[in-house]
């Protein structure tokens, strides 16, 4: 951003380029740590308004539906500046759950009117549309001409998708084999899922039920059976499937790694589905701790 300041004959700044300059000021002095130091994140911003470039115009407004995100140097922090009071609740579509896993996010704070004070906000929820965060009030707490929420994960801030899920049936296909995700069919439940090379057939088509907070069943359009852990944490177990029961061994998280690939990582166990490498169709899917092999990455394309 430029910003021409120009004193007049005498040295002094005209009135208005000086408050100008004395709100930039306040503003930094408020909610600076937002700013200094940070970097740009994987994604600009969300909201209607384009603010574009040009010169000798009139500089457009943001909206409260206008946010725009930075990050710490260290890759912790998230804050998300929303151009205007966003109402009862904050709801940032960029952060749904189709296309980033918020299971590290520790906590949620709004920048106070104070350099370095903080308004908890322990209410949240994720759903595909987005994260929902319960303001402090409907009307704003404090004047200020844009709005801070911190965002602070136990680790790295999660790589966001590169676009929304399917919402109907699906492939899941591993990255190291390129064998599909198999249901082998009408079989009994506790039977072990597989791998195979994609036919068409409804054995290898899957639908992602979003539960809300970042979790999904992965229900089969053959059997209508999920996979399941079973509970096993062991790596190299193989993973079964089983009429839903709403159990945390039947639910999944999706880890973006960017690129349209994801870790799908068991709620029960904590351990993700791998294809072991096994190029051989038929071959059974497994669990195993995240890592960073191809073989636990998979990615998941409508058919």
């Amino acid at each position: 951003m430029l910003l021409n300041i120009a004193p007049m004959a005498d040295g002094t700044i005209p009135s208005g380029q000086r408050s100008v300059l004395l709100g930039i000021g306040d503003y930094l002095r408020r909610f600076g740590e937002s700013i200094y130091a940070t970097r740009a994140w994987a994604v600009y911003g969300e909201g209607p308004t384009q603010m574009g470039g040009g010169s000798f115009v009139t500089p457009r407004a943001g909206t409260n539906t206008d946010i725009r995100f930075t990050r710490s140097k260290d890759n912790t922090v998230l804050y998300a500046t929303v151009l205007g009071w966003p109402g009862g609740t904050l709801h940032i579509t960029t952060l749904g759950s189709n296309r980033i896993n918020l299971g590290s996010l520790t906590s949620a704070q709004l920048l106070n009117s104070t350099a370095g004070s903080y308004i908890n906000l322990p209410t949240r929820t994720q759903d595909g549309s987005g994260l929902h965060i319960t303001m402090p009030s409907s009307s704003a707490p404090f004047s200020a001409p844009a709005y801070v929420v911190k965002l602070t994960f136990s680790g790295q801030i999660p790589t966001p998708g590169s676009g929304p899920l399917p919402t109907g049936w699906a492939r899941i296909s591993n990255v190291t084999t390129g064998l599909a995700l198999d249901s082998g069919g009408n079989v009994a439940s506790g039977s072990g899922l597989k791998q195979w090379s994609y036919d068409g057939s409804t054995n290898l088509q899957w639908q992602l039920v979003d539960l809300g907070s970042g979790w999904y069943r992965i229900v089969n359009r053959t059997n209508g059976m999920v996979a399941d852990s079973w509970g096993n944490a062991a790596n190299g177990a193989t993973c079964l499937q089983a009429a839903w029961n709403g159990g945390n061994n039947q639910q999944w998280r999706l880890n973006s790694l960017g690129n349209g690939r994801y870790q799908i990582i068991n709620r029960g166990t904590g351990t993700a589905l791998d294809g072991a490498g096994n190029a051989t169709v038929g071959s059974p899917t497994l669990l195993w701790t995240p890592n960073s092999s191809t073989n636990n990455q998979y990615t998941i394309t409508a058919v």
